[in-house]
């Protein structure tokens, strides 16, 4: 019988999305559209939500394009996930642990919005490939 990771997460959630398209450029469409991907964690050691727990907010920003005058357009996909893991993690390994796996997750959820968003607004569709995290 299979036993639940004691490291676990809540479904990722959508906190934002921006989407504008600069309708007077006139260059060529570029499909690489300088991707800068940031993740950030934040801990929560809240022993009023379960006893026996830790818990971490991750949340990644992905972005596309640019604002300037001279970018097609810009995309911007921000999305959430909580951790919770118990006592018994290492912390030392814990920040990376959070920021690999979390960054993993989240980009899995990005990578169709970004796709579809892309399309649907004419300068794509724009598929983010596989990032290695590992280095982070």
């Amino acid at each position: 019988m299979e036993k639940n990771s004691k490291f676990q997460y809540t479904n990722p959630r959508l906190i934002g999305i921006e989407l504008n398209v600069n309708e007077s450029y006139t260059g060529k469409s570029n499909s690489e559209q300088n991707l800068r991907v940031e993740t950030s964690v934040e801990s929560k050691k809240n022993s009023n939500i379960e006893r026996g727990f830790n818990y971490s907010h991750v949340v990644m920003s992905a972005k596309l394009g640019g604002k300037e005058s001279d970018s097609p357009f810009f995309l911007e996909v921000k999305m959430a996930v909580d951790f919770r893991w118990s006592d018994d993690f290492n912390e030392d390994k814990i920040e990376k642990l959070l920021r690999q796996n979390g960054s993993v997750l989240l980009l899995s959820y990005i990578r169709p919005l970004v796709a579809s968003l892309s399309l649907q607004a004419g300068v794509g569709p724009i598929n983010i490939p596989f990032l290695d995290f590992s280095q982070d």
